[in-house]
């Protein structure tokens, strides 16, 4: 009974290795973070209006003055379609980073992501959280021989 609760707890414990959770395709090339973002504004919008969209949208963060019709176009867009709106914002205003690049991604470098804290030090809050973690799971174990 033992061995069977150790194995399912490491198997539970491994399971999100296994996953290969992204949307649309699934192919190496086709799921970096742009392409994703892309694929969900094609599926909530469709074709045609996400290209109008993301016409009017590039026009707009060139910096190229939108005629009237085209302002209330987009604002529009942002009513109707708030999410598909702020992926496409994102996306477009990050165009000259690679994805995970940009400093509003740089979580756990400084950021403030999880291990923000550490800073250049990133490593050893790492090592130090696997090796509390293999600790309290040796204390399973133990605890479970007990009784």
């Amino acid at each position: 009974m033992k061995k069977i609760f150790v194995i399912a707890f490491f198997l539970v414990l491994t399971s999100p290795l296994l996953v290969y959770g992204h949307a649309g395709e699934t192919t190496e090339s086709s799921v970096s973070g742009f392409m994703m973002m892309r694929q969900i504004e094609d599926s909530v919008l469709g074709n045609e209006l996400h290209e109008e969209m993301e016409g009017l949208m590039t026009k707009m963060m060139s910096g190229q003055s939108l005629t009237q019709d085209e302002i209330s176009r987009v604002t529009s867009f942002m009513e109707e379609y708030p999410g598909p709106h702020a992926t496409m914002m994102n996306r477009l205003g990050y165009e000259g980073y690679s994805w995970g690049t940009h400093p509003h991604y740089n979580y756990g470098h400084g950021g403030v992501g999880m291990f923000g804290f550490s800073t250049g030090f990133m490593w050893v809050t790492q090592l130090l959280f696997w090796g509390v973690l293999i600790l309290a799971i040796v204390a399973l174990i133990k605890w479970i021989n007990k009784k």
